[in-house]
């Protein structure tokens, strides 16, 4: 997955007014997934709990959340793109095990 997206994202979670910040770095070494936002992200994506889960699960569209404000995207585009290499992840439970407010 580093070799395909090459990118730091970081999602900043929002459930009733609360926010928690990963950091998915698919740039260095085998990538990370942590906790915080101590890294400087290529891709910052605000987005609710609820969105979030239905996104990474194949539910919900990328393009359809973003055009409907329930997604927010700054930094690089080119890396917001390729999130649907991220619901692949979701194969192993990786995406929606433990990132939750």
């Amino acid at each position: 997955v580093v070799s395909k997206v090459k990118g730091i994202y970081q999602f900043k979670i929002t459930k009733n007014g609360a926010e928690k910040i990963w950091t998915v770095d698919l740039k260095n070494g085998n990538g990370a997934v942590v906790e915080g936002g101590e890294t400087k992200p290529d891709c910052t994506i605000t987005i609710t709990d609820e969105d979030y889960v239905n996104l990474i699960l194949g539910k919900a569209n990328g393009q359809q959340l973003f055009m409907q404000g329930k997604i927010k995207m700054a930094g690089n585009m080119a890396l917001a793109m390729k999130l649907s290499v991220l619901e692949k992840l979701n194969s192993s439970g990786a995406w929606s095990r433990g990132i939750r407010l």
